[in-house]
C-alpha cells in the first residue's frame, strides 16, 4: 500500500474517533494546510496532525512527529509544533487511534509506543494505554 492510502486510512479512522466521542470533525480543502483535521469539542477548535504508524521495533510502534520534505534522505524535517494542538497516531497492526497534546511531545521526530512492559524493565516507557482517546476526551 502506498503512503497515500496509509494517511487516508489514518485520517478517516481517526475522525471517526473523534466522531464516537461527539466531537465534529472538518477536513480543510486541499492538500495545503500542516494539519489533516480540525475538531471541535464542544468548548474549542483544535488542528489534528495525523500519522499511520505501521512500523514496528522491538515490540514498540514507532510513531513519527515530524514531516519531510525529502522523502529519500530525511534530512528536511519539520515539526508540527506551532502547527497543530493535537498528533493522532493510527496504529494499524492494532487498530487503535492514539493521541497526543503537540506539547507533551517537544521537539521528538518520534516516539515509540508499547502494550507491554520491555523485557529490559526500562523505566521510560510511552505505553499506548496511556493516549487513548478515552484518556484525552473523558467528559
Amino acid at each position: 500500500m502506498n503512503s497515500k492510502s496509509k494517511g487516508n486510512i489514518g485520517e478517516i479512522k481517526v475522525a471517526s474517533e473523534f466522531i464516537k466521542w461527539g466531537c465534529i470533525v472538518s477536513f480543510p480543502f486541499g492538500d495545503n494546510a500542516r494539519y489533516d483535521l480540525i475538531i471541535d469539542d464542544g468548548d474549542s477548535l483544535k488542528r489534528v496532525q495525523v500519522k499511520y504508524a505501521d512500523s514496528k521495533e522491538n515490540g514498540s510502534w514507532r510513531c513519527i512527529c515530524v514531516s519531510s520534505t525529502n522523502h529519500t534522505t530525511n534530512k528536511n524535517l519539520h515539526d508540527y509544533q506551532n502547527d497543530v494542538d493535537i498528533m493522532a497516531f493510527y496504529i494499524a497492526e492494532l487498530d487503535e487511534c492514539i493521541m497526543f497534546n503537540i506539547s507533551e511531545l517537544k521537539d521528538k521526530t518520534k516516539i515509540h509506543v508499547r502494550n507491554t512492559p520491555p523485557k529490559n524493565n526500562q523505566s521510560n516507557v510511552t505505553y499506548i494505554k496511556d493516549h487513548t482517546f478515552d484518556n484525552y476526551l473523558k467528559k
